[in-house]
């Protein structure tokens, strides 16, 4: 999560999350990056507060949920993310779907 809140600060590039984030958050996150800057970021940088996961009826499927601050203000985020294996068979965890407020 917290990578994500850096490109949405423009403080990492897009491009240099690999398989951690799915094609299509990435490029929600390039698309909200690049527009004209979003009042929220005035209050400063984003910090992760609290991650949580919840379990799904899927055994390869986590809900993920939790807060962050900008300033003195706290916001919150969910999203889901799926189990995937690597080319050598390794599992490894990517968010599908992200929503930040």
């Amino acid at each position: 999560m917290r990578l994500a809140l850096e490109i949405l600060d423009r403080r990492r590039s897009p491009s240099r999350i690999g398989a951690i984030l799915a094609p299509e958050v990435v490029d929600l996150l390039r698309s909200v990056a690049a527009a004209p800057i979003h009042p929220a970021r005035r209050l400063g940088a984003a910090t992760v507060l609290r991650v949580h996961t919840a379990d799904s009826a899927d055994p390869a499927m986590l809900e993920l949920f939790g807060t962050y601050r900008r300033g003195e203000r706290v916001f919150a985020f969910a999203g889901r993310m799926h189990e995937r294996r690597t080319a050598t068979g390794t599992p490894t965890w990517c968010v599908t779907s992200l929503r930040v407020s």
